[in-house]
């Protein structure tokens, strides 16, 4: 396959790099079919060079927002008093709430082995086995309520930080304002 020739730059090409126009199979290297508009056998027109076009431009929307927010955080004094790691500690309720989810965690799994060895006492082999779903199932509930548990905990606390960044922007800018 030394025959693969670029179309528009007339210069050999690699397979991994081989792009083909789709209504007459012209082919084009991946970076020249992206720069071309219309296909230059048929004169069709390059969805690709469209979508290229929209996400270049994307990307350099993406690029000037970005070093707009950055420009602006450097040059703006609110953040000063925000260093990295200087976050406030987790609230106790949030504290208390996730012990709750460890600890429900915990009783599912003691509630599930407990229950195992009873049915193996009562039953034996098919006791035991009916004992073992039984507590696998008791065991994935508990740790979806822990999970949930544990989730409510971390809201708790996120608003609680947010609330405290609010207050200290707002005290910050007020500051500025006088």
């Amino acid at each position: 396959m030394d025959n693969l020739i670029c179309a528009k730059c007339n210069e050999k090409i690699e397979e991994d790099n081989l792009v083909e126009c789709p209504h007459c199979w012209e082919m084009y290297h991946r970076e020249c079919w992206e720069e071309t508009a219309d296909c230059l056998n048929c004169k069709k027109f390059n969805t690709d060079f469209a979508r290229a076009r929209v996400d270049e431009a994307e990307i350099n929307e993406e690029e000037k927002s970005y070093e707009e927010v950055h420009e602006e955080a450097e040059s703006d004094e609110l953040f000063e008093d925000f260093p990295i790691g200087k976050e406030p500690r987790n609230s106790n309720i949030a504290h208390t709430i996730m012990s709750i989810s460890k600890a429900v965690l915990i009783i599912s799994v003691v509630i599930a082995i407990l229950f195992a060895v009873y049915m193996f006492i009562v039953n034996k082999l098919m006791g035991a086995v009916i004992g073992l779903i039984a507590g696998a199932a008791v065991v994935a509930t508990g740790w979806v309520a822990s999970i949930l548990v544990n989730g409510f905990a971390e809201l708790i606390n996120n608003s609680q930080k947010n609330a405290h960044y609010l207050s200290r922007l707002v005290e910050k800018q007020e500051e500025k304002e006088e």
